[in-house]
């Protein structure tokens, strides 16, 4: 067992969040994986279906193999990521 401190300074989780804020700082992190590329959403959920159940050197090799490429909005998501 880990203390959320612990948890962070060995990796197991990025940052903590106050009991207090927890639900709010749900709702933000899950608006703003909502808000990234459909495209991509629906590329990973199919990858990580195939891949189920699969050594992790299989699955990375099915990445590979079978990505799906650039999404239609990449052009877009990169120049915005550029201009923070």
């Amino acid at each position: 067992m880990f203390g959320a401190d612990e948890a962070v300074r060995i990796g197991l989780a990025e940052y903590t969040v106050p009991d207090d804020e927890f639900d709010a700082e749900i709702a933000r992190v899950a608006a703003q994986i909502a808000a990234q590329s459909h495209f991509s959403h629906a590329a990973i959920k199919r990858l990580l279906d195939r891949a189920d159940g699969k050594p992790a050197d299989d699955a990375l090799i099915r990445e590979w193999m079978d990505g799906e490429g650039r999404g239609p909005d990449m052009e877009e998501r990169i120049g915005a990521f550029r201009s923070k």
